[in-house]
């Protein structure tokens, strides 16, 4: 386990730890449970999570802590029923639940607020992809921008990185122990997304297994991102130890599509979501951005 993974495992152990400290509202949009960071507002965000997070992980409550005195924060959380395609914490990409759900969630901010954005963590990435194809038809005027942080677009190219990345701890989750914490953890103790971090590897093994069995997989073409008449940004550090950049940016060659540079952060790390959080806090102005634009 190198460096960058570590840094990664300990920024989403920190961010849990101070986000125990930031409350949330929970509602439900269909059958898609939604964590709410309200500050009356006249913009809001639609964070979407990653692998093994939730609505209420602590880079999540993070984003809303320093942004709340401009956006309203809304997640919503995959798995929240038994309809949902997996009953873990993993925005799957070919989930129409989730996506149906997120975008009635889309269609009632933009009726409340002046400005709607989307922000979308690792896997996210792929579900918001989905979920812009789906609204690409209606009048989306209001949305003002699509950030990825570390995207997973690919999603078998990613799972087959992510395989050797976490193989001691997902042997570790082999046995029945462990599973069973994991499970009782998921259920009743949300907010412990640090220890989901760790122990959900064992939710990776039926969809690695699924990704891996087919050559195309359920994700949209990338021409979604020339459709759409929004500013699309990508943030994918050089050493990401979980979803490679070279992936991401063989997906986004060529599209309408900004990259900030940035060599290190690892997996959502701190300088990651720093970044992140500075476009936003200057009001979605890439030009005051402080980093490298490619």
């Amino acid at each position: 386990m190198h460096f960058p993974t570590l840094y990664t495992a300990f920024s989403v152990l920190w961010y849990s730890l101070k986000g125990l400290f930031i409350n949330s509202v929970k509602t439900i949009s269909g059958d898609t449970k939604v964590f709410e960071f309200k500050n009356n507002n006249k913009k809001a965000l639609i964070l979407l999570h990653g692998i093994s997070g939730t609505g209420d992980s602590g880079y999540i409550k993070h984003s809303y802590q320093k942004l709340k005195n401009k956006y309203d924060v809304y997640s919503p959380e995959y798995g929240t029923s038994e309809k949902h395609l997996y009953p873990v914490f993993f925005p799957v990409v070919n989930d129409q639940v989730y996506s149906t759900d997120v975008i009635s969630l889309y269609r009632k901010l933009i009726k409340e607020y002046d400005q709607v954005s989307f922000i979308a963590f690792s896997a996210g990435g792929g579900a918001m992809l989905v979920i812009l194809n789906l609204l690409k038809h209606e009048d989306i005027e209001k949305l003002n921008s699509a950030f990825f942080v570390s995207p997973a677009l690919k999603l078998k190219e990613g799972f087959k990185h992510l395989e050797t990345v976490w193989f001691p701890v997902r042997l570790i989750m082999k046995y029945d122990y462990f599973s069973k914490l994991f499970t009782w953890t998921a259920k009743n103790k949300g907010y412990y997304s640090a220890i989901k971090f760790i122990f959900s590897c064992r939710t990776f093994d039926d969809a690695f297994k699924y990704f891996s069995k087919n050559e195309i997989y359920p994700i949209i073409a990338n021409t979604v991102i020339d459709e759409l008449d929004t500013k699309f940004v990508l943030l994918h550090p050089n050493n990401d130890p979980i979803v490679e950049p070279k992936v991401t940016l063989t997906f986004v060659k060529g599209q309408d599509i900004t990259r900030i540079k940035q060599r290190e952060g690892g997996h959502i790390g701190f300088s990651a979501l720093d970044r992140c959080i500075k476009y936003y806090q200057d009001d979605e102005n890439i030009d005051n951005c402080d980093c490298d634009i490619i």
